[in-house]
């Protein structure tokens, strides 16, 4: 019984007439049994479950096809087995909610997925230097011929080497990403001197980033080369994408705190938004709307979020402009 109760699994055991004799918690929970469950029969705690056990004791099988054992139940896998010889012998029913197998299961196909594309991504660099270099010679060689035509195609040989080049970047990036060191952060003060950076490479930023009043004291926990790294893929973004009927594209930074205490940063710009016909697909990988990015921008804030027990949404609307927000982990107060 202790063994059972120490299982995150969920552990049922049953005699031959189908009463349970021992229930641990994971099972109460995913079946939703009743408090009055050890002593009950399946039959009354979980109809389904019943069932899928009479039709393993008729012709034992590894049968693990999702099913819901009653109707106010999550979609389970169940494993069916005998505690010893005979048919008097307790059954053990083994547990488990199928979306997460699912979620498991999806887990391990994105690592592999991974592991693939850093490789693709490592024997692409080598030709694509190539490429590349071969581009610029070219482009030297055919300087001030007036040759409009050759000039062209050799602008876009390089526009296009960059895209590549950029895509690789981002693919290594997340295969290479370590794992997070968490740690608080005064959030105005570090967004200042983040702006401040930003602006190294893109002195236009200084005047068109606006940190909006939040307390000086409140604290956020993240790697700060992860929070970097995000905010500088959304200011990227932003100015790439956000500018409107000419107008400079401007950038707000305002903060506060949900209703679970959990700290919120936002990050809005002035732009035309995001359409709400693909607003579900902004975050999946190598999805984007012009001809220039890798794709690759959103899904890597999303996956620095999780690794830093964070969270990223959009929340904008189509009439005020993009605005995305960064879900902080509990656990720092003011």
């Amino acid at each position: 019984v202790s063994i059972l109760e120490g299982m995150q699994t969920g552990g049922v055991v049953a005699d031959s007439g189908l009463r349970i004799r021992s229930i641990n918690a994971t099972a109460r929970h995913l079946l939703r049994a009743s408090s009055r469950a050890d002593g009950n029969t399946l039959h009354a705690e979980a109809k389904g479950l019943a069932e899928r056990v009479v039709d393993w004791l008729r012709a034992p099988h590894d049968d693990q096809a999702p099913f819901h054992p009653s109707s106010n139940t999550p979609e389970l896998v169940a494993r069916i087995s005998r505690m010893g010889e005979g048919s008097l012998a307790p059954i053990l029913i083994l547990l488990d909610d199928a979306a997460k197998i699912r979620e498991q299961a999806q887990q391990m196909k994105l690592a592999a997925l991974g592991r693939l594309s850093a490789s693709v991504a490592h024997e692409i660099r080598n030709p694509l230097a190539a490429i590349s270099h071969a581009g610029q010679l070219l482009t030297e060689s055919v300087a001030g011929s007036g040759n409009q035509q050759q000039a062209k195609l050799l602008r876009m040989i390089h526009r296009h080497s960059e895209r590549i080049d950029r895509i690789v970047r981002d693919v290594l990036s997340l295969s290479r990403r370590e794992a997070a060191s968490l740690q608080p952060i005064a959030l105005r003060q570090w967004l200042q001197r983040a702006v401040a950076t930003y602006a190294e490479s893109s002195p236009f930023a200084t005047e068109r980033i606006v940190i909006e009043d939040m307390p000086h004291l409140m604290q956020v926990r993240f790697d700060t080369d992860h929070l970097q790294q995000l905010l500088f893929n959304l200011w990227d973004n932003a100015f790439a994408h956000g500018r409107i009927d000419g107008d400079e594209t401007r950038l707000t930074l305002r903060a506060g705190r949900e209703d679970n205490g959990r700290v919120w940063l936002e990050v809005a710009d002035n732009g035309p938004g995001i359409s709400a016909e693909i607003q579900d697909r902004i975050f999946e990988p190598f999805f984007t709307t012009g001809n220039q990015g890798s794709g690759l921008g959103l899904f890597l804030a999303r996956e620095l979020c999780e690794t830093n027990q964070a969270r990223i949404s959009y929340v904008g609307r189509a009439d005020e402009g993009a605005r995305f927000r960064i879900s902080f982990s509990a656990g720092v107060k003011l």
